[in-house]
């Protein structure tokens, strides 16, 4: 059993935790920041997909 998820509901909770967005949607990747901790989020078309 797994669970998918989109970028768009990933950045929805992160936002929701207090990350903010550090830079814009560019190339492959999003890059969110909350302080010092910083996450960078694959942005593929499509689904993202784990187990």
């Amino acid at each position: 059993m797994g669970f998918v998820s989109t970028v768009d509901e990933i950045m929805a909770f992160l936002k929701s935790k207090g990350y903010e967005e550090e830079t814009g949607r560019g190339r492959h990747s999003v890059k969110m920041a909350k302080g010092r901790n910083k996450i960078s989020i694959l942005a593929h078309t499509g689904d993202m997909r784990g187990k």
